[in-house]
């Protein structure tokens, strides 16, 4: 099974949705796809960001 454990992610896109949460788009910083064939994944922030799914890292 691969991981996307460490792997830096561009955040293309952010969308307030109507029950109130942020959803943003996320794409693979090196330019590859997320499991070999998803260009692009949809994520809720406040969750993914409670769950430790994602964590913010400054820009270099």
């Amino acid at each position: 099974m691969k991981t996307l454990y460490g792997q830096k992610v561009l955040v293309a896109q952010v969308n307030d949705v109507p029950n109130g949460n942020t959803e943003v788009v996320l794409k693979p910083f090196n330019g590859r796809r997320f499991f070999g064939y998803l260009s692009s994944v949809k994520a809720n922030v406040d969750r993914a960001l409670e769950a430790g799914e994602l964590k913010p890292v400054s820009a270099k």
